[in-house]
């Protein structure tokens, strides 16, 4: 009888070992998803953002945080000098949010 125990007591730490094993591998799983989906929405914004200010596409990483945060620099001041501007901010999001994206005749057609 003990060893009968003793052996199922074993094969319920090895599955438990596994269900761990595979709770981690879903987990990364679905971290490394939402880092992907966190990246791709970076660059799309970024590639919205440079449409309209071309002017800071001629900024380039460098290796370090430190470096890049002088490089940057200009690009920092500029957007925290546009949040401060709260009223520009609000009529902004709430210009953005009502119109329709440029070339969707849809709602032009429904309203005719």
């Amino acid at each position: 009888m003990i060893n009968n125990d003793s052996d199922r007591l074993q094969k319920i730490r090895e599955r438990k070992a596994q269900l761990e094993k595979q709770e981690k591998m879903i987990l990364d799983r679905e971290k490394g998803k939402a880092r992907k989906l966190d990246t791709r929405r970076k660059i799309i914004v970024g590639g919205i953002f440079l449409k309209y200010f071309p002017e800071f596409q001629t900024l380039e990483p460098l290796r370090t945080e430190r470096e890049n945060d002088v490089v940057f620099a200009p690009l920092a001041r500029f957007l925290s000098s546009v949040t401060r501007e709260k009223l520009l901010v609000e009529q902004s999001r709430q210009l953005a949010v009502s119109e329709q994206p440029a070339g969707d005749e849809t709602a032009k057609q429904t309203d005719s």
